[in-house]
């Protein structure tokens, strides 16, 4: 618990929590408390690369949990954090402190800190010209006429 406790009072305000579960499948790693906890020091979402439990207080809370499976056994003697604020891979993603993790209903992306501006920048790009898309679709144009301005579906 103190190595726990240690890692905890780490969280800076504003922080994306990403756990690297190295592939447990037997204990919760989030729950409710850890949410409880998370919301209290001004986190603002987490993505666990496991299990987590006590999910109708977790969607109680303004706190995006995104997550690999739901298990109701406990973490308490079931896991160990070795290691905090240190890359880590989910999945094909590998993670670094200080990247940006932006998630909504869909899933979860990593952007690597030194490409942050650059892809926010495309990506507004990208939502101008949807826009620009879902505007000539309203208008009833056709496909064809969509595609040959650049349109795509």
């Amino acid at each position: 618990m103190t190595f726990r406790t240690e890692m905890l009072n780490t969280l800076p305000r504003d922080s994306f929590v990403a756990w690297d579960t190295t592939n447990d499948e037997k204990a919760t790693l989030w729950g409710g408390v850890m949410t409880a906890t998370a919301v209290g020091m001004g986190v603002r979402a987490a993505a666990i690369d496991g299990g987590i439990r006590d999910t109708h207080q977790i969607l109680g809370k303004d706190f995006p949990v995104y997550y690999k499976h739901r298990i109701p056994n406990g973490s308490l003697g079931r896991s160990l954090i070795t290691h905090y604020q240190i890359p880590i891979k989910i999945g094909d993603c590998v993670i670094k402190p200080g990247d940006v993790l932006l998630g909504d209903i869909d899933g979860v992306v990593c952007v690597p800190r030194d490409l942050a501006y650059d892809v926010l920048i495309r990506a507004e790009e990208i939502l101008a010209n949807e826009k620009k898309i879902f505007g000539w679709v309203a208008d009833g144009q056709t496909l064809d006429q969509i595609t040959e301005k650049g349109g795509y579906f």
